[in-house]
């Protein structure tokens, strides 16, 4: 019959035996952790990575557009979808943050809408012609329909009040005046909402419609807004299959 004893002790102290295995438990997580970085590097430099996040083109008439993917917005606002490669379509639709423009998929979900107090920025580029402008309507057609006299606003710009229509608290013209530029925006404010949600209109390229919505506290920096607005519509469009620019993050000092 075999006998066998048990090894003598090591004469280590129980409090010494927990810190190596606490310090062995501790080595372990961090090599599993840089092994996870590691991975999501590999990842993100993969080309079906660089691909996907490659700007897409969409062909609106006679431009072609490159556009980003993070800076398309579905009907909801909330959620972003990829819409092909040189796909044709009669418009587009985009949401950005103020003052930087970056796409507003960056943002929190909560922040995806309109008229509730945020800083975001929505274009709808349309294959149309803009046949008349917001500003040429003011004089025929507003001044007519104010409830008062025009008063001062932000920025240096007058504000028309109209008859609010159903569903609306608030209606209103804010423009430059006649002499010094054709500035001009309508501003309404649905019911329940905290914030007027304010609509600009211009043409680019000649057959291409930009409206974009903003919410009326942003009309304190309206030449910027405008300026900045265009600017990205503009960077989007190629020209002789070269962009003229490229989208991406703007300077927030303008």
């Amino acid at each position: 019959m075999d006998y066998y004893t048990l090894p003598d002790a090591t004469g280590i102290k129980p409090r010494h035996f927990h810190a190596l295995l606490w310090g062995l438990c501790g080595l372990a997580v961090l090599y599993t952790s840089h092994l996870a970085v590691e991975i999501v590097v590999a990842v993100s430099n993969s080309p079906a990575r660089q691909v996907a996040e490659a700007p897409d083109q969409y062909q609106l008439g006679g431009h072609t557009l490159s556009v980003p993917e993070p800076y398309l917005k579905t009907s909801d606002y909330s959620f972003f979808e990829r819409s092909g490669t040189s796909s044709a379509r009669q418009r587009l639709e985009l949401a950005v943050v103020w003052p930087t423009m970056t796409p507003a998929s960056h943002t929190r979900s909560a922040q995806m809408s309109l008229g509730n107090g945020s800083n975001l920025v929505h274009l709808d580029i349309k294959h149309e012609k803009l046949v008349e402008s917001l500003s040429e309507q003011i004089e025929p057609m507003f001044q007519r329909l104010a409830t008062t006299p025009a008063i001062k606003g932000p920025a240096g710009l007058n504000v028309l009040t109209l008859s609010p229509s159903a569903g609306m608290e608030q209606d209103e013209i804010i423009y430059e005046s006649q002499s010094s530029g054709h500035y001009a925006a309508r501003c309404k404010k649905p019911k329940g909402s905290t914030q007027a949600i304010c609509e600009r209109s211009f043409e680019v390229g000649g057959e291409l419609t930009v409206t974009y919505q903003f919410e009326k506290p942003l009309l304190a920096n309206w030449g910027r807004l405008e300026r900045r607005t265009r600017e990205l519509v503009e960077a989007a469009i190629l020209q002789s299959e070269k962009p003229v620019a490229t989208m991406k993050k703007a300077s927030p000092t303008g």
